[in-house]
């Protein structure tokens, strides 16, 4: 539970305070007034958005001109400063240190903000003239100092301001002090790129055509989504009984069964399975897509299983003093080390059908199967074959950054345990696993992104005959030229890490720990 700081007031503001608090006030109302006034008057400069004859078409028209960012920056920028502005007048504690803060940002971020200008307009060869020049220092300093004196004056007169602050809000600034650089570099190099993604899934274009395209809204997306199960009795005879053909039990044809509307759609059935003796059939408009998207999520499933928990088993050993430690710490980078490719092909090697395989050769040395198998030709073992590989090349970085975690854990935690009679399970479960739950929410996340756009692994082992949905992505834009509908799998992609993260998140509490 947060605990709360609480502000007394140990001075009383005078007229100046009080005239310079409302003053405040106004001008982040102003420039809250002012980010709405800016998105209105971009959205009134393109008659194209309030001309369009239909709302799908003006909201595409819309985001050809002002893109996605840029207008929920204005949007909710101007919202929160007019709520900044609301509490200054207010005279609240929370909303006076926010302020203080932005007053910060501001000004180390305008001299930087020159600069960058500066260089844009030097490398495009507009250089400015020397009284141009002149007049926009000016402007500068006279803003910078106006600024740094708004500070000053927050900074020795907190005290008017009132009311109480939970620790979760001080925290707040801090994380958005260290983040924000950071997200002002994504802004500056991925945002145009992703919103170009986005916008152009919203079209039918075609790749390297120039051809005109149409803006078909969701419809790309309908189509990727639109999955259907449907619960497919079998044929039956005179008496009753299931017929059997061949030894397998018969089923009518789908588009005899479920009708026009599955015809219509253009549904195909992708998996079929049996589950306590009904027989379920899956379809989707577009099967390949959500063949692939099976795939990838049953790889990324048992691969980060697989990853997380030796990779934890990992680091406990590494954690422990014995001779020889640094040389296996040393040794666990060698599979990091080697390129996917050069892995590949070693692992190529291991997968060769017959005896002949490294792989079938050993198991069989061992028992454990009795006939060598063909592990990337047998659908059923395809998936496991990629798991063996990259459980193999990136565990140990699940292993190294779980072992941080666990060396600063004090030894005299786990002393005190064994006093109590805990044992060695219950040492793990109750001390170790939840002080490492945030590191381990981590290697989840970024484990799963890794694993949710797979490209490499699929496209060298299994080519075209089996898709993730990165290599589907590749083969819709590149053999089917679909641009728009390429793109619209790419931020599908997206959503699917959304979610996954946000189960995480949920699920492990990290933003709790």
């Amino acid at each position: 539970m947060a605990v709360a700081q609480i502000s007394h007031p140990r001075a009383v503001p005078g007229p100046i305070g009080n005239v310079h608090n409302a003053g405040l006030s106004v001008l982040l109302w102003g420039a809250g007034l002012a980010c709405l006034g800016g998105l209105a008057l971009a959205v009134y400069s393109h008659p194209r958005i309030y001309t369009a004859s239909n709302p799908g078409l003006a909201l595409y028209e819309f985001l050809q001109a002002l893109g996605v960012v840029r207008p929920l920056i204005l949007l909710f920028g101007g919202l929160r400063l007019m709520r900044l502005g609301v509490g200054l007048a207010r005279r609240e504690i929370g909303a006076a240190r926010w302020v203080r803060q932005l007053l910060a940002w501001t000004l180390i971020g305008l001299p930087l903000l020159g600069v960058v200008l500066l260089w844009a307009e030097w490398h495009a060869g507009t250089l400015l003239s020397m009284d141009k020049i002149s007049q926009l220092a000016i402007g500068a300093v006279l803003l910078e100092a106006a600024l740094l004196y708004a500070y000053s004056w927050m900074s020795r007169h907190m005290a008017m301001y009132l009311g109480l602050e939970h620790t979760q809000s001080s925290a707040a600034r801090t994380a958005w002090t260290l983040l924000l650089p950071t997200l002002l570099v994504m802004l500056a190099i991925a945002a145009t790129p992703l919103e170009n993604v986005f916008i152009t899934s919203l079209t039918d274009q075609r790749f390297a055509s120039s051809d005109p395209f149409s803006f078909v809204g969701l419809d790309n997306y309908v189509r990727l989504f639109s999955i259907r199960l449907d619960n497919i009795p079998c044929q039956t005879d005179p008496s009753g009984a299931c017929q059997v053909q061949d030894g397998q039990t018969v089923y009518p044809r789908l588009n005899d069964y479920l009708g026009a509307d599955y015809r219509q759609q253009r549904y195909r059935a992708v998996i079929a399975f049996d589950v306590i003796g009904n027989h379920f059939v899956l379809s989707g408009r577009d099967p390949d897509f959500v063949a692939s998207a099976l795939n990838t999520i049953l790889y990324t499933l048992v691969a980060v299983f697989f990853q997380v928990t030796i990779g934890l088993a990992m680091a406990l050993v590494l954690r422990s003093r014995f001779k020889g430690v640094g040389l296996m710490r040393v040794a666990l980078l060698i599979p990091l080390a080697i390129p996917t490719l050069i892995a590949t092909q070693f692992w190529t090697v291991m997968f060769y059908e017959g005896k002949t395989g490294l792989l079938n050769s050993a198991l069989i040395g061992l028992g454990v199967i009795q006939q060598a198998q063909g592990w990337l030709l047998n659908p059923q073992l395809q998936i496991l074959s990629l798991v063996l590989v990259i459980v193999w090349k990136e565990t140990p970085s699940i292993a190294l950054m779980l072992l941080p975690g666990l060396v600063m854990i004090p030894q005299e935690v786990y002393e005190a345990a064994q006093v109590d009679g805990a044992g060695c399970w219950q040492q793990f479960t109750r001390i170790t696993l939840p002080l490492i739950r945030p590191l381990i929410g981590v290697a989840l996340v970024l484990r799963t992104m890794q694993m949710l756009r797979v490209f490499d692994i699929f496209d060298i082992f299994l080519g075209r005959n089996r898709f993730s949905m990165a290599t589907y992505t590749f083969n819709t834009l590149l053999e089917k030229q679909q641009l728009g509908y390429s793109s619209a799998i790419s931020a599908s992609i997206f959503l699917i890490m959304l979610v996954f993260t946000v189960i995480y998140m949920r699920t492990l509490r990290v933003d709790q720990a």
